[in-house]
């Protein structure tokens, strides 16, 4: 698998999300709205084929 086309901020939403539980308070955390943090989601599970949480 190749990284080089993955936007790192995605990672970072990621973490937040996974450390937070919850997509409002990971937007708080990161500083993006909640339908942000839902759309990096999407793009992450998209990218890696896969539902993540």
């Amino acid at each position: 698998m190749k990284l080089n086309n993955l936007d790192l901020n995605l990672l970072v939403v990621f973490n937040a999300i996974y450390t937070e539980g919850s997509l409002t308070k990971a937007g708080e955390i990161v500083g993006i709205t909640q339908p942000a943090v839902s759309s990096a989601l999407s793009k992450l599970r998209e990218y890696f084929d896969d539902q993540l949480l």
